[in-house]
């Protein structure tokens, strides 16, 4: 297997930063909680907030964040505006992948999210999004993700957008033991999804040469995601430490943009995630059988099983045994037999675009005039390994946009498969999990197809099947990208078995 290493951890590393530290679901023991809304953001007295964060991994400084919050008149009504940028140069592999995010709020006098917009970019991607309140709670939502999407939402009165690293940049009024809970929009679910704040206590920390009086606070959701922030007597935040030892403090604006980024290249974010592997399989040829001991399994074992790899219990450690099936090609069945199966998983989503004209021009263009369907995945996957520049991205993935763009990692080679498959006429859906690779096993998105069988397969590598060393972790709907975060740092694996 060539050097193409995987990169999932991008993306995560991105949503971690984007503040959707969210679950559709919160821990029953932290009732009973206080809403929180932008009025416990912006004091009624606040004219103008300029506020300057550095963002550091490892001591050594990645990027800042800018937020301005302001009263105006404008077309729209007298408000406040609140207005954060952020720029940050992650190091990967001896070279900086630079993310550029821009978001602007529009809240009423009551406080009341009128509109909002967030923009990523980086590597020649794009992912956009806007909103702006019809009535009552009703939203219409622009989605941006390689062509416009329009939708519209419920979101509850106190949502909040949230900005890059944080939704909040105060919290006024938050007491020690006090819990808090805040309801924030997240454009991947296209949902209003929540998150709580637990005041520890008291805490005096030292910052920028000063001794000073904190808050302590931390953010947690139920899938156990966690950071830890500390708010002055003010409330306001001046410290937060993120998952992957990212670290934001509050800095006067020439100490935040004071960057060198030739220095950076010196540290690796992507080892950080990498989970070793206690016994190293050596041979080059691909793995058919794998038994593995995981310990901080933290999913739903319904999304661990399916029909090559199953799993069973060591006391609280999971044993999964994943088998790499044989394929023999007479026994596939044809492109119009599969077609109407599984209605679910040929659909189209905001990020699969299986239905638009030049995804279904491109599948019918690779696949020709064969039937089979196992051909025709053959040639799919050809086609993408072929064609698809691999290099790290950050971004959103859409199959539209990689399509245009012919570049990315594993996560835009899987999407761009899927909705080529689906396109084609193939019940296929994308997954995350790990894959092994020199000594360590690597976060990374690959796909099923049905042709007779559900058989994995993966474009990155091109393997008609993938090989048994891709264990499946979860179903890989990119809303679900957050969840995979919570078990970083916290996996381990033990290889007990291989063939």
């Amino acid at each position: 297997m060539r050097l193409k290493l995987v990169r999932l951890s991008i993306i995560v590393f991105w949503l971690i930063m984007m503040g959707m530290l969210t679950h559709k679901k919160l821990l029953s023991h932290w009732q009973p909680v206080q809403s929180f809304s932008y009025a416990r953001i912006i004091p009624r007295d606040t004219l103008f907030r300029d506020e300057w964060m550095g963002i550091y991994y490892k001591e050594q400084k990645i990027g800042y964040s800018h937020t301005v919050i302001r009263a105006e008149e404008t077309p729209k009504g007298e408000g406040y505006i609140i207005d954060n940028s952020l720029f940050c140069a992650l190091p990967l592999i001896g070279k900086n992948q630079y993310i550029n995010f821009k978001s602007n709020v529009f809240l009423d006098p009551t406080y009341r999210l009128q509109t909002f917009s967030g923009r990523l970019a980086s590597g020649g991607y794009t992912f956009t999004v806007e909103g702006i309140r019809k009535e009552g709670d009703t939203f219409t939502i622009m989605l941006d993700t390689g062509e416009k999407v329009m939708l519209e939402r419920k979101l509850p009165a106190d949502t909040l957008f949230a900005n890059m690293l944080l939704p909040f940049q105060s919290v006024d009024y938050l007491k020690p033991n006090q819990r808090i809970e805040m309801s924030t929009f997240n454009p991947l679910s296209m949902k209003a999804e929540q998150i709580q704040l637990h005041a520890i206590g008291n805490e005096v920390i030292e910052l920028n040469g000063e001794v000073i009086e904190t808050t302590r606070i931390i953010i947690r959701t139920e899938n156990k995601l966690e950071a830890t922030a500390w708010a002055d007597e003010g409330g306001q935040i001046i410290k937060v430490e993120l998952p992957f030892r990212l670290v934001m403090v509050q800095e006067p604006v020439l100490r935040a943009t004071d960057l060198d980024l030739d220095a950076i290249t010196d540290i690796d974010f992507y080892s950080e995630v990498a989970i070793p592997a206690q016994i190293v399989p050596s041979v080059d040829a691909p793995v058919h059988y794998l038994k593995v001991k995981m310990n901080g399994v933290m999913f739903d074992e319904k999304e661990l099983q399916n029909t090559h790899q199953t799993i069973t219990h060591d006391g609280e450690a999971v044993i999964c045994e994943i088998e790499a099936p044989a394929i023999i090609d007479t026994q596939t069945k044809t492109i119009e037999a599969v077609n109407d199966l599984f209605p679910q998983y040929r659909g189209e989503t905001s990020f699969i675009q299986s239905y638009h004209p030049t995804i279904i021009k491109h599948a019918n263009r690779i696949i020709g005039q064969e039937k089979n369907a196992l051909k025709a995945v053959r040639l799919l996957s050809e086609w993408v390994f072929s064609t698809i520049e691999q290099k790290p991205t950050i971004s959103v993935p859409s199959a539209v946009e990689v399509l245009e763009k012919r570049s990315g990692d594993c996560n835009e080679i899987a999407i761009l498969f899927v909705a080529l498959a689906r396109a084609a006429g193939i019940p296929s859906y994308p997954v995350l999990g790990l894959v092994y690779h020199k000594g360590a096993f690597f976060y990374h998105s690959w796909a099923y197809v049905y042709v007779g069988d559900w058989i994995a397969i993966d474009p990155t590598f091109n393997q008609i099947p993938a090989d048994a060393t891709h264990i499946q972790l979860m179903h890989g709907s990119i809303s679900q990208y957050i969840d995979l975060a919570a078990t970083m740092g916290k996996l381990s694996i033990e290889v007990l078995e291989y063939q």
